[in-house]
């Protein structure tokens, strides 16, 4: 790989599929990773003659954005949401919260027993749902609605999907908006964990019984 010129800093982030920065496919048909790169104190899209003419690639390029992200990330930012209990918000500082989504295991330090649900209504959003238990799904229907208003009035909108990680991929979670409810329809991968975490719910309230 050809070096980077000295005194560039990489960052990634998240953006819509089908542009013409040069991406690698997150979710497909929803999120796609592009990188940025800090040069005079300023950030800007790294471009296909970026690319070019530092002779790589960026597939090899993301690992080097991804490490700084992780230093760039301590994992006390995270604050809950009073309004939606089991819901967490990452304040990043840097207008990029939603890049946090790339280094999930980072950031949760002990990975959920069914996983995280996460929302990026735009760039500067990002919200999680720990999976541990049946109940934190409760939180789900109230993440989908606050993600909805939140991209709405976003200045650059993300999605107002949300997404799943199993603990090895991202799943979407299909959220439909209607003026009288929000209808979440998941994948079987989904369905089968929500069914293994209420197993192990019934196990522990039988032990405790």
């Amino acid at each position: 790989m050809h070096p980077l010129p000295p005194g560039l800093t990489l960052r990634p982030r998240l953006i819509r599929p089908g542009g013409a920065q040069p991406s690698l496919e997150l979710v497909r048909d929803h999120l796609a990773v592009g990188l940025m790169v800090e040069e005079d104190d300023a950030l800007r899209r790294v471009t296909v003659q970026d690319l070019a003419d530092w002779r790589t690639s960026l597939e090899k390029l993301l690992p080097l954005a991804l490490e700084q992200l992780r230093q760039d990330s301590p994992s006390s930012r995270w604050q809950p949401v009073s309004s939606a209990p089991g819901t967490r918000l990452f304040l990043s500082g840097d207008g990029e919260s939603a890049s946090r989504m790339l280094i999930m295991g980072h950031l949760l330090q002990a990975w959920p027993l069914g996983g995280v649900i996460v929302a990026c209504p735009s760039a500067d959003q990002f919200l999680c749902v720990p999976l541990d238990s049946v109940e934190d799904l409760e939180a789900i229907h109230v993440l989908a609605t606050a993600t909805r208003f939140a991209h709405q009035v976003a200045r650059e909108p993300l999605s107002d999907q949300v997404f799943w990680n199993d603990g090895s991929q991202w799943h979407h979670l299909l959220v439909r908006h209607t003026d009288q409810a929000v209808e979440i329809d998941p994948p079987p991968e989904f369905l089968a964990t929500i069914g293994r975490l209420a197993a192990v719910d019934l196990v522990e309230a039988a032990a405790e019984a």
